[in-house]
């Protein structure tokens, strides 16, 4: 039965600055442009749900959406939810960041939209208020294990939802080992609290001479930032004062860290998948709220593209891709750095690695199969077959 999904998502200022030619201003013509151009998580969602014969719509919360909004003031999200489901009614309303809504205001939908399932995507840390949130929700998918057995619901209120291999990664295929870099990259933030773990490996591996490229970004990772905001209220100050606030930031952090004065500038979605993909390898280190638990998105970003990932050997990795097989693990520095130099001194089978990490992928990772096996749980709860995949 065909039925009717309401998106709630909201995309960064960086891809609105790219993906927009209006730059942060955008019509309403627009969006579904650069939703399209996005390929971010509540596109996907919804070009799935179409494709399996449902309706899906998306309302992206960022202000620069709704011309109403207060140029001094954060517009009203409770509200513009509100009026959408008003005039949808879908059957489900799926909010991918589950701090958007308050309980109060969820609670009142609720009761406005009883015909309705409210469903929230749970994947990354939350304070204790947020996720006590995730109570008022009928059910929470939960990119990781760890949320399964974390996240402050019933049971059978929670479904295990991975991340999902990019569509757009598998473009990126590289099997000519010749056009391959015989080095080791690594994506992603070092440079927060949660990431100490990283940069203590990373620093590790650097000392002992490896070739390992960092793609990382110094801005906005430092106390200098959040004690010279309130200087920068005003869009002209801010503006004047954001070179040399990052020049600093850097110059403080390479002081501080001198194994990463050379980190490159960050790259993402398609660049990030272009540069990935011309490694022979690409190290993975989970942030610190992962608690042991394989699931953030390099694991599948790296597989799409073909290139070996180098991992944690966590407990539930071996039902997403084989070790040894489809990719390699580590339990030490010491292995980590093992497990580098072997893909180094044998490219073609970190390239065989990879490639099977990436027919994998194509097999078991897509977001055609995630909202697939979404649709079958939400058809058998409906009619009370199994409550929890786990």
């Amino acid at each position: 039965m065909a039925e009717k999904f309401l998106l709630i998502s909201e995309l960064y200022p960086s891809q609105l600055k790219d993906l927009s030619s209006q730059g942060m201003t955008i019509s309403a013509q627009e969006i579904d442009k650069v939703l399209e151009k996005a390929k971010s998580w509540s596109y996907m969602i919804k070009k799935n749900l179409e494709a399996l014969g449902h309706t899906a719509n998306v309302l992206l919360t960022n202000r620069a959406f709704h011309e109403h909004a207060d140029s001094d003031s954060d517009c009203n999200i409770y509200a513009l939810i509100k009026d959408r489901l008003s005039r949808e009614q879908p059957h489900y309303l799926i909010v991918e960041n589950p701090r958007v809504l308050t309980i109060s205001e969820l609670k009142d939908l609720k009761s406005s939209f009883p015909g309705c399932l409210f469903i929230t995507h749970h994947c990354s840390a939350l304070r204790e208020h947020q996720a006590d949130g995730l109570k008022g929700y009928d059910l929470v998918l939960c990119c990781s294990p760890e949320f399964i057995t974390k996240a402050p619901s019933a049971a059978r209120n929670k479904f295990l939802f991975y991340n999902s291999s990019p569509d757009q990664g598998f473009e990126y295929h590289v099997p000519d080992i010749d056009k391959r870099k015989i080095r080791c990259s690594f994506f992603g933030s070092i440079f927060s609290g949660i990431h100490a773990n990283r940069r203590k490996l990373i620093s590790y591996l650097r000392s002992r001479g490896l070739p390992l490229d960092i793609y990382s970004s110094y801005s906005e990772r430092h106390k200098i930032s959040g004690r010279l905001s309130k200087l920068t209220r005003f869009k002209r100050l801010h503006k004047s004062l954001h070179a040399p606030i990052h020049n600093l930031e850097s110059l403080c952090f390479k002081l501080r860290n001198p194994m990463f004065s050379d980190v490159k500038k960050p790259l993402f979605e398609s660049r990030m998948y272009s540069a990935l993909s011309e490694y022979i390898c690409t190290l993975n280190v989970h942030a610190s709220f992962a608690n042991g638990f394989a699931a953030n998105m390099r694991l599948f970003e790296a597989a799409s593209v073909g290139t070996c990932l180098i991992t944690e050997d966590y407990p539930n990795l071996s039902s997403l891709f084989e070790p040894d097989l489809e990719v390699l693990t580590y339990r030490s520095p010491e292995e980590c750095y093992e497990k580098i130099r072997y893909c180094i001194n044998h490219p073609n089978r970190a390239l065989e690695i990879g490639q099977n990490a990436r027919s994998r992928a194509l097999k078991d990772h897509r977001y055609s199969k995630r909202v697939s096996d979404l649709i079958e749980f939400l058809d058998d709860s409906r009619n009370g077959v199994g409550d929890n995949p786990m």
